[in-house]
């Protein structure tokens, strides 16, 4: 990963980075999918995955911000997705009755998918723009 900022010059947003992704390299399953939503809450709860990517896109955030968070989220599921075996599931499974832990296994495939498609999506985008984002995005 990136090197982290001394407390002293951390605007919160590296701090919470390292964070994220240490949730989602010790537990995959856990740090992949958006955790269950709380009876009464309005808003829906994102997965740490979720939020590290939101970070890669967000427009008001500093472009070292965004930085940071591109080559981290790139490292997480290249650290991630080797450990992991990836198929999607055809229409005619989807259809049949499943386990729960078949259920849950198709569940953690696709968050998994999900996830390096929109970091995929957040690359290119970056990648188009000129200045240290956009070289970063390139050699992500």
């Amino acid at each position: 990963f990136i090197r982290m900022a001394s407390a002293g010059d951390d605007d919160g947003g590296r701090a919470e980075i390292a964070t994220l992704c240490e949730r989602i390299v010790s537990d995959p399953e856990a740090g992949l999918r958006a955790p269950a939503a709380v009876e009464g809450e309005s808003r829906r709860r994102l997965s740490p995955m979720q939020r590290l990517l939101g970070y890669c896109g967000e427009e008001t955030a500093s472009a070292e911000r965004r930085m940071v968070a591109l080559v981290s989220a790139t490292a997480v599921l290249v650290d991630v997705v080797p450990s992991s075996r990836i198929r999607t599931a055809t229409a005619a499974e989807r259809e049949q009755q499943q386990t729960k832990e078949v259920y849950r296994l198709r569940q953690q495939e696709a968050a998994m998918v999900s996830s390096y498609e929109r970091l995929v999506r957040r690359l290119a985008e970056a990648s188009r723009g000129r200045g240290a984002l956009g070289g970063v995005a390139t050699r992500c």
